[in-house]
């Protein structure tokens, strides 16, 4: 749904205390997501995609209020960077998808922080992250990797590579 708006998904979380999961691929705003972290506690599954207008000040207060949430998806939100995504993965430990893909500012710091703190991520997206290009960490410490998309990254060498292949 293209034409959902802040004021449609504030009053889907103000309503729905119990929600598990929210897609929307709509220009939303901080004021969406501020709305469903601090009203729906018991989400698991996230998935903003084109969201140009989210910012890190959303996922902060999103894994400080959403500590169950096991899938995210932000693909293709520019304003994203290191300092919301580190925070998700350091509150959230039960993360098993996180698709970051397209999300340019992220760098080798927050793919470290991935791999310290995503022991059972098996689906992992940061493809198109242009400043990426160390996934060492990454392929010795996710071992349950079943799913990587790694394509257009920064410069990745390849033993990066041969590891990930070798540890998925």
């Amino acid at each position: 749904c293209k034409a959902l708006t802040d004021a449609a998904i504030v009053h889907v979380a103000e309503n729905c205390a119990n929600l598990a999961e929210l897609c929307t691929f709509t220009q939303i705003t901080d004021e969406s997501i501020i709305a469903v972290a601090e009203n729906c506690a018991q989400l698991t599954s996230l998935e903003i995609v084109r969201c140009e207008n989210i910012t890190d000040a959303a996922l902060i207060t999103l894994a400080t209020k959403c500590h169950r949430l096991t899938r995210l998806y932000a693909e293709y939100c520019p304003n994203l960077t290191d300092t919301s995504i580190i925070h998700v993965v350091e509150k959230c430990s039960g993360l098993e998808a996180l698709s970051v893909g397209g999300c340019w500012r992220l760098t080798d710091r927050c793919v470290r922080a991935i791999a310290e703190n995503c022991a059972y991520v098996d689906e992992l997206f940061i493809g198109e992250c242009k400043i990426v290009t160390d996934i060492v960490s990454v392929a010795e410490k996710c071992v349950h990797l079943l799913d990587v998309d790694v394509k257009e990254c920064g410069d990745l060498p390849d033993e990066s590579l041969a590891d990930l292949a070798k540890n998925c």
